[in-house]
């Protein structure tokens, strides 16, 4: 069983600019750390929205975008990767659902097709596509 409990909330009309919060609290309540919610810089202008977040087999938080960003970042709040499920060339495609579990996470997208990851514990992921034939 997990130890920890993540909760995001949306900004505040006083610090709109800044984006939400993300909080990490231990399973009795204590608080963590809180991170300063931003889409990563890498990824375009806009903040895409956050479709699926859960956590690896190592404790670490993982975040999956509806752009196909992927952000997973350990218990204290440090960012220990990132990556784009999806190509550079996916265009309009964007990430609808995603089951993220033990080290690797699966993510079905508007095309309806499947993205997996098996392995999120290494420095570089290997993301592929299955194609589901139902397009």
């Amino acid at each position: 069983t997990k130890q920890t409990i993540t909760s995001l909330s949306p900004p505040s009309a006083a610090s709109s600019d800044q984006g939400s919060t993300l909080q990490i609290y231990t399973s009795s309540g204590g608080l963590l750390t809180t991170i300063a919610w931003r889409s990563p810089a890498w990824k375009s202008a806009g903040s895409p929205r956050i479709v699926s977040m859960g956590w690896s087999d190592q404790e670490n938080l993982v975040l999956v975008l509806e752009d196909g960003g992927v952000v997973v970042y350990d218990i204290f709040g440090a960012v220990v990767l990132q990556f784009n499920l999806l190509p550079t060339v996916a265009g309009n495609i964007r990430v609808e659902d995603c089951q993220i579990w033990g080290a690797g996470l699966v993510a079905l997208t508007s095309n309806m097709n499947i993205w997996a990851v098996d392995n999120l514990n290494v420095e570089d992921p290997m993301p592929y596509e299955m194609e589901t034939q139902l397009n």
